[in-house]
């Protein structure tokens, strides 16, 4: 796979690389060298869905929500960060089959490289301590040595992550340390050292979070990310971030590929190379400490979906590597997909399937590339849109890598917080091989599981009507506690936060 950016006649050295938003550091070089990460071995379609549904756990921790605690953390975080440039660029790595996209950062003085998942749906940044010996923290080059940085500041407050049934989590201790990623650098960032993992995290880690500070997943008041830290040493003149996510074009296996040139996160500007249409902004919810914005419309193969007959906040969220809507939206999209079959909380659908997708941010349609649609298995082909009830009774969309491979998406923290998305040119749009979407359609060929539910069909109006089958006896239900959603009364899974003074 060629590099977008050298595709795109880019590089990401800071010279003459941002748009018309943003300047560059002077003397500073963004590149900074990348390195892979062992993934889990492949594995068979049956625990496919079990490891969709830890993604869909980790999902389930990020929107916990306590709103008298997140007002305390809106008053601290406001009086941290106070000033409002310069810009900077540099490649994130596509691990897996567009799995999880990582970006190298440094922690400490001297400086220690990591790999981390970017997430603008994670307020915190978490990297093993150099004495965990969980999974986790055995993972090569995945280990924090706070004994050699001489910055380093800690340890403080105790985490615990739990995620789902609490099984699987992280937990540590809160930090200070110098931190540095696409060649800026500010100093007292806040970090949680992990010193216990629990279960499998994925392949991934550390988590480089890009999220707004929320007592209700990190624990404290007091954090702030690193784009507003750092603005708030150097100034930026343009207050904002653009994430560019690439596409895997190969169709090698998510859980044995990585790619270096898996995309751009950039600092104070973007890459006008990579777009072919100017940025178009959409209002951002400035009293929420995650990137919402309103869906304003969705169309499945020339349907309108009924997006406003529902709640239609959406999250934009590069650490979901999937999209999540109300479920009445995602059974009308399944109705419109010939062959869709309810399997637990998934749907197998035909490799051969390619529904054409338009999401609505204000005035703009934006199209999502086909095959993105599709997570691929050993032998089937799943649907990758789910019910967002599964992860949050908070937000109705959590709109994650699925649609955000197919723009660019910019992140503006002030003076305004917006959200702004831009076609991408085509050299940054790359479709998957010929030959590979021609070897995924004999997948087609192979019997899917009997369904517990059949799939919906589509009324005239769009609105899907559910006909029930009669359960499988080789279909095992799903363990899991469940509760009442707030605004859908749909079945979710359950998630804990804790957190304590040392």
């Amino acid at each position: 796979m060629v590099a977008p950016d050298l595709l795109c006649g880019i590089t990401t050295a800071v010279g003459g690389l941002l748009g018309d938003v943003g300047n560059t550091v002077d003397g500073v070089v963004s590149s900074i060298g990348l390195r892979s990460v062992s993934l889990p071995p492949p594995v068979s379609d049956g625990h496919l869905v079990q490891r969709r549904e830890l993604h869909n756990s980790h999902l389930r921790v990020k929107y916990a929500r306590d709103e008298a605690a997140h007002a305390v953390a809106v008053r601290a975080h406001e009086a941290l960060v106070k000033r409002v440039g310069s810009g900077t660029s540099t490649d994130l790595q596509n691990n897996g089959r567009d799995l999880w996209y990582g970006v190298t950062y440094t922690l400490g003085t001297p400086p220690q490289s990591f790999l981390g998942d970017i997430d603008t749906g994670s307020d915190l940044t978490w990297i093993a301590e150099a004495a965990c010996v969980s999974p986790t923290c055995t993972l090569p080059g995945a280990r924090f040595n706070a004994s050699a940085s001489s910055t380093y500041v800690g340890p403080g407050k105790h985490f615990n992550l739990n995620y789902g049934s609490g099984n699987v989590g992280v937990s540590g201790a809160y930090a200070n340390e110098t931190v540095s990623v696409a060649g800026l650098s500010a100093d007292h960032y806040p970090i949680g050292l992990v010193t216990n993992s629990s279960g499998p995290q994925g392949g991934i880690p550390s988590i480089f979070g890009l999220s707004f500070p929320y007592i209700g997943s990190s624990g404290i008041a007091t954090t702030v990310p690193f784009f507003e830290l750092y603005d708030a040493q150097h100034p930026l003149t343009d207050k904002l971030f653009a994430v560019h996510l690439g596409r895997k074009t190969d169709g090698v296996e998510a859980s044995t590929s990585t790619d270096p040139q898996g995309g751009i996160i950039s600092f104070g500007g973007y890459n006008a190379g990579l777009v072919s249409s100017a940025v178009e902004w959409v209002p951002a919810n400035s009293s929420n400490l995650y990137w919402q914005t309103w869906l304003k419309g969705f169309k499945v193969n020339g349907v309108d979906l009924p997006v406003l007959d529902h709640p239609n906040d959406a999250v934009i969220d590069t650490g979901a590597g999937g999209w999540y809507a109300p479920k009445p939206i995602v059974d009308a999209y399944y109705a419109a997909i010939p062959g869709a079959v309810r399997y637990q909380s998934q749907y197998f659908i035909p490799c051969t399937s390619r529904p054409n997708v338009t999401l609505r941010f204000g005035d703009v349609e934006y199209d999502v590339y086909p095959p993105d649609q599709i997570s691929v298995g050993k032998a089937r082909c799943f649907g990758f849109l789910q019910d967002a009830a599964t992860v949050s009774d908070a937000y109705s969309y959590l709109i994650g890598d699925v649609f955000l491979k197919n723009v660019l998406a910019v992140f503006k923290w002030a003076p305004e917080r917006q959200i702004g998305f831009a076609k991408l040119a085509d050299c940054a749009n790359q479709p998957v091989d010929a030959a590979v979407l021609a070897s995924l359609d004999q997948r087609s060929t192979l019997p899917v599981p009997q369904s517990t539910t059949a799939a919906p069909t589509t009324t005239a109006t769009g609105a899907p009507s559910t006909t029930t089958g009669a359960p499988s006896a080789t279909t095992a239900p799903t363990a899991v506690p469940t509760a009442r959603r707030r605004r859908l009364n749909l079945p979710r899974l359950g998630s804990v936060v804790t957190y304590a003074k040392e």
